[in-house]
């Protein structure tokens, strides 16, 4: 039997008034009359017009053990309870249309494939890779380029047509965002849904497809991807455009794979071509939103105050968050500051933080359902005055012999505003703004990094942070600390000591060799082998080193040569807050310039001494080979399910370190930490 855990399930149109109610309230079976409202059983097909509403007891379920269908503009709604489907049975939507209806979202049931935005104007067709990669205006291709082999994927279409004001969606329809992903995922209890609103079997996507049942009629097929003149993951991924974005550079996407069940969201380049599901346009009035009140505003504090709410109607959905928002003008909204206080109707108390001290702001309650957004009547507090800011000093974080991160903490912000931040160090104690200063140059006002620099080698330091608000200066605690000595040959950062090349090894620890696999064999092996990129050791041996698939990283005979080992998720980490973090990480630990990355190599200054280089990836189909020049990827220790390990990537047009996974028979470069 297939389970469906409390969320909603609606076939085709969902309709505020029907002209027919089945309700099943009852515990068991769906063809026992007595489990239904008035003994009726639903006529089978569900005539249009009709509604099916599934709601027994907490604790109770509905086993579906005869198979209906439900006509069009007839609805089926799972809400609260446990739905089993009996082996064998079905729920049949003949609908015609070529879309969906989830949690009364009405989805595409096929991907986007127009060439033309909605004002008629033509969507440039590209096929060639440069011209692709350096584009900045709407362009779709096919996959591979081939309209006849792949078209029923749809076209694939980068940020840039997606982001044009003519409307890249047709009329009616629009580009969702991640708010409506986010209330799919509500409404379905978790980020598994993945696996609903995959196309079922191994017809499109590749073994094993864990967890695909297509139950919403969603069908999603693994479309893959086109990069700067490839394209690759057709079998294995899917990828959606959301509208909005990240930065300058990256736009917000939603992914689906053949090894999880997971609906992940993620941020890609805006160059790279992705498929596009549309989700149709909502007319709805006030009064589909929820109605509640403010409760007024207690505890008072320099930085915190107390309010919430009673919500009095739900707007006809369910409320799948309420809190409070605030701000310093009136009328504020979901977009600014906020708590989220639960779901559900029943009354909350918010508590508002990070307050200004002596400020006025203005609060209301809200509360959400699928449709929007309903507010409480507006209430006006002004926080007690300034005090001054607390700050403690943490122990120092190494980097090189030369230069020493500061570290610290701020414990209570006095409720004004910090106008200035750092460490302050010196070789005698209790140092002072009259000593040598460092400013927080990145971190944020709670936990802060300060980068100090021109130190001596093996030389006790004395250090303490400060913060500055309105009413003064504050110092943390004093520490001492002693730089390091010289590590000829390595790189430390953070008491790490690392390699500074990629692992070139074709030897266990133990001695025993392990294979060179330059064949399509690599794809199904499931023990230890290494490759050069492109099987070409003249051009990238003595440069890249060797490319290992995850066996190897995984063999219990020691890769690591003896005194290292494959660094952890965590030892990855402690770089991000070294630098700032994981969005400055990468471009403090790329090498400089274009000699090996492609331009721009965005953000890179390799002042860790890191000297990451852009090493390719071998794919795990064991022919193709990718990216060299613009990616470097490398395997961490950790295995996150049967099929896929971390994997730790920088780009050349991106100063992030990004932790991802990939295919175990993948080829990744390994960088070595010291035990």
């Amino acid at each position: 039997m297939k389970k469906l855990y409390m969320f909603f399930l609606l076939v085709f149109v969902f309709e505020k008034a029907h002209s027919q109610f089945y309700r099943f309230l009852g515990n068991g079976f769906w063809s026992t009359p007595a489990n239904w409202e008035n003994n009726i059983i639903p006529p089978n097909p569900l005539p249009a017009g009709s509604y099916i509403y599934i709601a027994p007891a907490e604790g109770d379920s509905c086993i579906l053990d005869i198979s209906q269908t439900i006509s069009p503009g007839a609805s089926l709604i799972v809400t609260s309870a446990n739905f089993i489907i009996a082996s064998g049975v079905v729920i049949n939507n003949v609908s015609p249309q070529p879309s969906t209806v989830i949690c009364n979202q009405v989805w595409m049931s096929k991907n986007l494939s127009v060439s033309a935005y909605r004002n008629g104007d033509p969507i440039p067709q590209v096929t060639d890779g440069t011209t692709w990669l350096n584009s900045t205006m709407g362009a779709w291709c096919w996959y591979n380029n081939d309209s006849v082999s792949y078209s029923k994927y749809g076209k694939l279409y980068n940020w840039y047509a997606v982001n044009d004001p003519r409307g890249l969606a047709p009329q009616g329809w629009r580009i969702p965002d991640s708010l409506d992903v986010d209330a799919l995922i509500r409404c379905y209890g978790s980020n598994n849904v993945g696996g609903a609103l995959k196309d079922t079997g191994t017809a499109n996507w590749r073994a094993p497809n864990v967890g695909a049942t297509n139950i919403f009629g969603f069908t999603a097929l693994p479309a893959g991807v086109c990069g700067s003149g490839f394209f690759t993951s057709l079998g294995s991924f899917t990828y959606y455009w959301l509208s909005g974005q990240v930065s300058a550079t990256w736009g917000r996407v939603i992914s689906l794979a053949a090894q999880t069940t997971a609906l992940e969201f993620a941020i890609e380049s805006k160059h790279i071509g992705l498929s596009i599901r549309c989700l149709k346009d909502t007319v709805v009035s006030a009064s589909d939103f929820p109605v509640l009140t403010t409760t007024p505003v207690s505890s008072i504090t320099v930085n915190s105050a107390v309010s919430g709410g009673t919500i009095i109607s739900d707007g006809g959905y369910p409320v799948i968050e309420k809190g409070v928002v605030w701000d310093t003008l009136p009328n504020p909204i979901f977009t600014n500051t906020r708590t989220v206080d639960g779901s559900g109707l029943t009354d909350y108390t918010s508590t508002m933080g990070l307050l200004l001290g002596n400020h006025t702001y203005y609060m209301r309650a809200y509360a959400r359902n699928q449709l929007g957004v309903g507010y409480g009547n507006e209430v006006s507090f002004t926080t007690a005055p300034v005090l001054p800011a607390t700050v403690i000093t943490l122990p120092v974080r190494f980097f090189k012999d030369t230069i020493a991160y500061g570290v610290g903490k701020v414990t209570y912000l006095g409720g004004g505003s910090i106008s200035d931040i750092g460490v302050v160090i010196s070789r005698s104690p209790n140092p002072t703004m009259a000593d040598t200063k460092f400013v927080m140059t990145g971190g944020n006002n709670d936990s802060f990094t300060v980068r100090c620099g021109s130190l001596l080698p093996s030389t006790l330091y004395y250090i303490k942070a400060y913060v500055v608000n309105e009413a003064g200066i504050s110092f943390g605690n004093e520490m001492s600390f002693t730089t390091a000595s010289p590590s000829p040959g390595n790189v430390i950062i953070s008491n790490q000591v690392w390699m500074t090349k990629n692992l070139d090894v074709s030897h266990y620890r133990n001695g025993d060799p392990i294979p060179e696999v330059s064949t399509g064999e690599w794809g199904s092996l499931t023990t230890g082998a290494w490759c050069w990129y492109n099987n070409d050791s003249a051009t990238y041996a003595s440069t890249y080193g060797k490319l290992y698939n995850w066996y190897a990283v995984n063999d219990p005979r020691g890769l690591a040569p003896e005194g290292w080992h494959i660094p952890t998720r965590n030892e990855w980490n402690v770089m991000d807050t070294i630098f700032y973090a994981w969005f400055f990480a990468g471009g403090e630990l790329k090498e400089a310039g274009t000699a090996h990355w492609r331009s721009p190599n965005f953000g890179a200054n390799n002042i860790s001494g890191f000297t990451a280089l852009p090493n390719g990836i071998r794919f795990e189909d064991g022919i193709q080979f990718f990216y060299a020049g613009e990616y470097g990827y490398w395997w961490g220790d950790a295995s996150q399910n049967l099929y896929i390990a971390d994997m730790h990537i920088l780009s050349y047009i991106g100063r992030q370190r990004q932790l991802s996974g990939r295919d175990k028979n993948c080829g990744l470069a390994v960088r070595c930490i010291k035990d």
